[in-house]
């Protein structure tokens, strides 16, 4: 367990500018900007409407990958029915 005290987000932020403003590597300033680029295409897409709803609303792609991992998550635990027991059943509907 780490006794250093937790620094803020703004003083995470200024290390990391010193840190870059110092780099003087070519490849290194470049692996930066890509990983800079990555973050903000990350962003960009969270909002990203994918979709309409039958109802018209948006799919967005950020709450699509949300509910697309639960859903993931609950067939490796077990829980859900297989396409076979959907279809006998939707036969007593």
């Amino acid at each position: 367990m780490s006794t250093e005290p937790q620094r803020t987000v703004a003083e995470r932020k200024v290390e990391i500018v010193a840190r870059v403003l110092a780099e003087s590597e070519g490849w290194a300033l470049g692996a930066i900007e890509e990983l800079l680029d990555n973050i903000a295409d990350t962003h960009r897409s969270d909002g990203l409407v994918i979709g309409k709803r039958p109802s018209g609303a948006p799919v967005i792609k950020s709450r699509f990958m949300r509910e697309l991992m639960r859903s993931i998550h609950e067939v490796e635990q077990g829980n859900g029915i297989s396409l076979r027991t959907l279809e006998r059943e939707s036969d007593n509907w």
